[in-house]
């Protein structure tokens, strides 16, 4: 009687196993590897500098004003601003002089501007051409900066985030994660500021956007997502790219791989700065350890080659401002120089 019963239990195990097996969605496709593909001729504009500009590298344009960091006959960094393809230039009042050159993000029709000074960290936010309306100032004792949205973000520490009004520097709110958590990775995308949130023990980080409220939202991920140094989305395309693996001495993540759903596509090995800009998603391919210098590459959502632009040799990691790819590049010469592309 117990061999009958044994006999039945083994017959029913089975007959559950290969039920399991049959349910089991299929293995993901392996990665396809896309082709690179040369490309030249696009539509760049290069950027007329100012008198005093030696550095492209503190340069910024949109569709309408060129923003650079020049030195006056004192010594001291100004911002100045002069109209796109050349013209007078205009200096942007930020109430005082700088030590050192200012970083600054284009942001609508004005700029924030950050300098360190002291013990701690000024902000300004002020008028690109003319300055038309009050500086406004706020200080910080410390703090990484991205901007997207009509938005700043301020973090300090290793923890919680400040939202700023672009335009005024006026609280809109602040983001920090509960004790034990590490915000990082903060960046602005195409149309909101992002950033990752970890704690030790969990395998999977938690990415975060700022809503139209000035609210966090997760970011909706799947699981490449995870152990990710960025996330770019792109229509139903999710670009991830992991760590480099530091033991080895690779400075930067990769592969840089897009998926949708089941689909995933090898883009490219090692990259730095990959942003949405208009209908592309561009970055820095394969930069240098030292320099930081490498190929322009862009890819389309949804599309089998990645165009490598060969207009811009040399190129230093890409900047989408207002929707206008800035990219400095170094050409034959060595020379640095800016170039923008307004319909990126």
């Amino acid at each position: 009687m117990r061999r009958v019963i044994f006999g039945a239990a083994l017959v029913l195990v089975v007959v559950v196993v290969l039920a399991l097996r049959g349910s089991v969605s299929p293995p993901t496709a392996e990665p396809e590897q896309v082709e690179r593909v040369g490309v030249t001729g696009l539509a760049w504009a290069d950027v007329v500098l100012a008198d005093g500009v030696d550095r492209p590298e503190h340069v910024a344009a949109d569709s309408r004003h060129a923003v650079f960091a020049r030195r006056a006959p004192d010594g001291a960094w100004r911002l100045g601003s002069r109209a796109v393809g050349g013209g007078p230039v205009a200096d942007v009042v930020l109430g005082r002089a700088a030590p050192a050159p200012l970083k600054f993000e284009l942001i609508g029709g004005g700029l924030v501007a950050h300098q360190t000074s002291g013990d701690g960290v000024d902000v300004f936010a002020a008028d690109v051409a003319g300055g038309a309306r009050p500086v406004a100032t706020a200080r910080f004792a410390t703090g990484s900066f991205a901007a997207a949205g009509g938005v700043l973000a301020v973090q300090e520490g290793e923890n919680c985030l400040t939202f700023l009004d672009a335009a005024d520097l006026g609280r809109r709110g602040q983001r920090c994660p509960d004790a034990g958590w590490t915000t990082s990775l903060l960046t602005g995308e195409a149309d909101a500021v992002q950033w990752r949130e970890t704690t030790p023990g969990q395998e999977c980080a938690v990415w975060y956007r700022l809503g139209a409220d000035a609210t966090p939202e997760r970011v909706p991920s799947g699981p490449d997502a995870c152990r990710s140094a960025l996330l770019v989305r792109a229509d139903d395309w999710e670009l991830t790219a992991a760590f480099p693996p530091y033991e080895v001495g690779v400075a930067f993540p990769g592969p840089l791989t897009a998926r949708q759903g089941d689909r995933v596509l090898t883009l490219d090995t090692s990259v730095l700065n990959v942003h949405r800009c208009g209908g592309h998603v561009y970055w820095l391919s394969n930069p240098g350890n030292t320099d930081r210098r490498g190929e322009l590459a862009r890819w389309t959502p949804g599309e089998t080659t990645v165009e490598v632009l060969g207009d811009v040799t040399g190129a230093t990691p890409p900047r989408c401002v207002n929707g206008v790819l800035n990219v400095l590049f170094h050409g034959v010469d060595g020379v640095p120089r800016l170039r923008t592309l307004a319909n990126p």
